[in-house]
């Protein structure tokens, strides 16, 4: 009854961690990112390395439970990799892992806890020293038994920042571009823990693991260049010999091989695949001196086969995380047609104006003199309104004298015109005589002359 009660709260924490997946549309894209996810776990919780260490699933679905990314599927994942392995109790032992980690996870989120990776990755630690003490204290103590644990334990710390690196590079990889060394890296070791969770039969004398293995070093050396071929085909050597027996051959011959390829994907896809062809054969001659070839070449051809049969569309998405050089390239596309584009737009705004100002000068020239006229008499009433309205000479001024007015404000309009303003002294000195407020009209004449401009 305990156990039933314990593993009812434990399907009630995964399930409040997979709340937000819950609530999106149930979809087609939705159940092929669910199996995806639901496939990687189950690989990767088959990897095991050393003959008996196998922390890499119920790494993976921490790091998933604690990013938010996987609840539910994630541990279903990891289980039915784990038992799987045949590794006889121990799926057991890593299932009470992700159960205390789930336990813990609850708890120190009720408490409104900060989560970072290192946090997680000391948690991790802490759940696998826990029940490794508990097993082994169970089958009674050994020197190598608690070294082994103790190992287990700082590989499933190390692993924790591994795959929150790669976990973040896969789902923000609509926003990401290149990658940087660490991240590729760590995307290489999941990759070889991936192609560890194949089963290690072989189909009709092909191994899927070293076919695999393969066409990963050839397509990151044809994407990413001899750098980036050289590191992932260390990585996968190495991962791959602590299957079984050490093989430091493998792991040389697949960095030379990444690093020949990468030398020569100017020539495209068929290039670096001859390249890995011939550094394979260089290699075995230097090495074993005989023709039994440390690669299968039937293994490497059909790996071939797959590269070349990749859409270039799909060749071209992944050389934007690799290779620094498209991406330049493909930026500098952008921006000259960006400008090209700007460039355009601005030229289409001034043809608008000078079109607008076109419409603008035929009407006045259609209007002629007689707008002029009247905009200047406008002028005229509106500074006789503002000085003159009040003054006690307004009538002499205005109605009497109204010729001799007109002229000279007339005058004082051309000097405005010729000028943009006008100063005292050049007032007319017929007006200056008889005005009786000379400075309040230059000022409202220069005011209402700006206005008009």
């Amino acid at each position: 009854m305990a156990q039933r009660e314990a593993f009812t709260m434990l399907n009630k924490i995964l399930e409040a961690s997979h709340t937000k997946k819950k609530r999106r549309s149930i979809t087609l894209d939705y159940f092929i990112e669910e199996f995806m996810l639901g496939l990687g776990c189950f690989l990767i919780g088959r990897a095991v390395l050393l003959a008996g260490l196998a922390p890499f699933g119920p790494v993976l679905f921490a790091v998933l439970l604690y990013k938010r990314y996987g609840g539910i599927t994630a541990f279903i994942g990891v289980a039915l990799g784990l038992f799987t392995t045949g590794l006889g109790g121990l799926p057991l032992k890593y299932g009470f892992v992700m159960i205390f980690f789930t336990l813990s996870w609850f708890i120190a989120t009720k408490k409104n806890m900060r989560w970072s990776t290192f946090k997680a990755a000391s948690l991790v630690f802490l759940c696998m020293a826990l029940v490794n003490g508990i097993f082994y204290i169970r089958n009674g103590l050994l020197t190598y038994e608690l070294l082994m644990g103790f190992l287990e334990s700082v590989i499933g710390f190390v692993m924790v920042f591994i795959f929150s690196r790669a976990v973040d590079v896969i789902k923000e990889q609509r926003r990401r571009r290149i990658l940087s060394s660490e991240e590729i890296i760590s995307i290489s070791i999941v990759i070889s823990l991936l192609i560890i969770g194949f089963w290690s039969k072989d189909i009709l004398g092909i191994s899927l693991r070293s076919v695999f293995s393969i066409f990963t070093v050839i397509l990151a050396a044809a994407l990413g260049g001899p750098g980036i071929g050289a590191s992932i085909g260390v990585t996968l050597g190495f991962m791959l010999s602590l299957t079984s027996s050490p093989d430091p051959v493998l792991m040389a011959n697949l960095a030379a091989c990444g690093l020949l390829a990468g030398t020569f994907k100017e020539l495209g896809r068929a290039g670096s695949c001859l390249a890995f062809i011939l550094t394979n054969s260089l290699m075995t001659y230097y090495i074993n001196r005989s023709t039994f070839a440390i690669l299968p070449f039937s293994e490497i051809l059909i790996a071939a086969i797959f590269l070349l049969l990749l859409p270039k569309r799909f060749i071209s998405y992944l050389k934007q995380f690799l290779d620094y050089t498209h991406v330049k390239t493909r930026n500098q596309h952008y921006y000259v047609n960006r400008m090209q584009e700007l460039i355009v737009g601005r030229l289409s705004e001034f043809s608008q104006v000078f079109r607008h100002l076109s419409v603008v000068f035929a009407r006045m020239t259609d209007k002629g003199s007689d707008s002029g006229k009247e905009e200047l008499s406008k002028l005229f009433d509106l500074i006789a309104q503002q000085v003159c309205s009040s003054c006690p000479l307004y009538r002499s001024c205005w109605q009497r004298d109204f010729h001799n007015t007109y002229s000279n404000m007339f005058d004082m309009l051309t000097i405005c015109e010729v000028r943009g303003y006008i100063e005292g002294d050049e007032v007319p000195e017929a007006l200056a005589r008889k005005c009786l407020n000379p400075d309040s009209l230059i000022d409202t004449i220069n005011s209402v002359y700006a206005a008009y401009r």
